[in-house]
C-alpha cells in the first residue's frame, strides 16, 4: 500500500531543479513526460536552472498547484499561465523579470444570450494565494491583482518598484505585502481600504510620509517601515489592537517627535518594538523610568544616553 502511495505521489511531482537546463532542454523534458503525465502534475520545481522563459506547454498541467522557478534568468512569463486555475503558489524569486504582464489580467467579458455584456469578472488564476517575485527588476506591480479572488500574500522585495497601484488595496483577501528594498516614496492613502491586511514590510525605501488614516487598519499585526525618510508618524497606533511588531528605526524621527507620539504608550503592548531617532547611532535600551517603555521591547536610543550609561558603568568600575 505504501509503495503505491509513493508512486502516486511521485507522479504528481516533477522536480527538475538545479540541473542547469535551458529552455530547449526543458521543452524536451516536458515532451518526454507526455501529455497524460503532465496533466497529473501538481508540483513543479524548476529552480536553479538557466531558463530565460517558460514554454507554453505549462498549460498542459491543469492540476498544477505549486510552481517554483526561482533563481533562473526569466525575462517574462507565458500568457498560457493564465489558464492554471488551480495554481496556489507561484515562486519566481531571483530572476530578471521587468513586468508581470501575464499576471496583470484583464477582466474577461461575458455575454448573455441576448448579446448584452454581463458584469466583468476574473475567471482565471482564481486559486492563486502566494506570489513571490523578490530579487527581480520589476518597476511596478500588476494593476489588477485585486481581482484575484484568493491572493493573500505578495512578496516583491528587492526590485525597482516606484509606486503602488491604488487598485491593489481594493483587495479583500490580501493579508501580507512585503516590499522592502524598493524605490517607493509614498504609501497610497487608500491602503486603509485593504480590509484584511496583517503584515506590511516597507523597509529600505524612500518613504517620507505615511497616510494620516494609516492607523485605521485594525487587522494589522506587523509593520516594518524602518530605513526610510519618515520625519513624523500618524496618530492612532493604539487603535491597531492586533499590532504586535513595529520597526521604525533609521528614519528621521527626532526624540521630540517620538516622545510626542503614541509610541511610549504603545511599546509595552508589543512583542517587538524597534525605534531609533534619526542621525543617532546608539544601541542601548531605553530606560523605562525615562521613556515609559517596556524593558522587554527592543528599542534603540540616541547616542547621548548611551554615552551617559557607559560613563556611569566606568565610574562604578573605578569605584
Amino acid at each position: 500500500g505504501g509503495s503505491v502511495s509513493s508512486v502516486a505521489l511521485a507522479a504528481t511531482r516533477l522536480d527538475l531543479s538545479k540541473k542547469a537546463i535551458n529552455y530547449e532542454e526543458l521543452l524536451v523534458q516536458l515532451q518526454l513526460q507526455g501529455n497524460a503525465n503532465l496533466a497529473k502534475i501538481k508540483f513543479l520545481d524548476l529552480s536553479g536552472n538557466k531558463l530565460c522563459g517558460l514554454p507554453p506547454e505549462i498549460s498542459l498541467m491543469p492540476d498544477l498547484q505549486e510552481l517554483l522557478v526561482q533563481d533562473n534568468w526569466l525575462k517574462d512569463l507565458p500568457l498560457s499561465m493564465r489558464t492554471l486555475s488551480r495554481l496556489r503558489a507561484c515562486q519566481l524569486k531571483g530572476n530578471r523579470l521587468e513586468t508581470l504582464t501575464c499576471l496583470d489580467l484583464p477582466k474577461l467579458r461575458e455575454w448573455t444570450d441576448r448579446g448584452e455584456r454581463e458584469e466583468d469578472r476574473l475567471t482565471v488564476l482564481e486559486s492563486l494565494k502566494l506570489v513571490r517575485v523578490g530579487h527581480n527588476r520589476l518597476r511596478q506591480l500588476p494593476e489588477r491583482w485585486n481581482d484575484l479572488a484568493g491572493l493573500s500574500m505578495i512578496v516583491a522585495n528587492d526590485n525597482d518598484i516606484t509606486m503602488l497601484p491604488d487598485k491593489l488595496f481594493h483587495s479583500t483577501t490580501l493579508q501580507g505585502l512585503v516590499l522592502s528594498n524598493n524605490k517607493l516614496s509614498k504609501v497610497p492613502d487608500n491602503i486603509t481600504t485593504c480590509a484584511n491586511l496583517r503584515t506590511l514590510v516597507l523597509s529600505y525605501n524612500g518613504i517620507s510620509h505615511l497616510p494620516d488614516n494609516f492607523c485605521r487598519i485594525r487587522t494589522m499585526e506587523r509593520v516594518h517601515v524602518d530605513n526610510n525618510r519618515l520625519a513624523s508618524v500618524p496618530s492612532g497606533w493604539m487603535f491597531m489592537v492586533k499590532l504586535r511588531h513595529v520597526d521604525v528605526h533609521n528614519n528621521q524621527l527626532s526624540l521630540e517627535t517620538i516622545r510626542g507620539s503614541d509610541f511610549p504608550r504603545l511599546a509595552p503592548h508589543m512583542a517587538t518594538f524597534v525605534i531609533k531617532p534619526g542621525n543617532c547611532y546608539g544601541t542601548g535600551p531605553f530606560k523605562e523610568s525615562m521613556r515609559g517603555l517596556s524593558p522587554r521591547s527592543m528599542v534603540h536610543i540616541d547616542k547621548g544616553d548611551e554615552e551617559d550609561e557607559a560613563e556611569e558603568k566606568a565610574a562604578k568600575a573605578k569605584g
